[in-house]
């Protein structure tokens, strides 16, 4: 559980307001996932200061589940919003 506290106050530490880059968050998720042997994408905006990660854990295949994260209130107080989707397999 400290591990996890711990990971999540370092990631809430990255000044990530929207009118700044996000690549220093970016680049540290990376090397979390290296870390740990799992496969992503990085996805730059245009002008690339900016971009978003797809990470894969497990096979790929229909019927996964999708988590995403975005960090809400910048700077003091910052929250970090957790979702999930849970996807359904096609045709369905």
């Amino acid at each position: 559980m400290e591990e996890a506290i711990s990971l999540l106050e370092r990631l809430i530490s990255f000044d990530t307001e929207s009118s700044k880059s996000n690549l220093g968050i970016i680049e540290f998720i990376e090397e979390y996932l290296r870390a740990h042997n799992v496969s992503f994408v990085r996805v730059p905006n245009a002008t690339g200061d900016k971009a978003a990660l797809f990470a894969t854990i497990g096979p790929i295949r229909d019927g996964g589940v999708v988590l995403s994260g975005h960090r809400c209130c910048a700077g003091r107080g910052a929250e970090l919003e957790l979702r999930s989707i849970h996807l359904a397999p096609r045709g369905r």
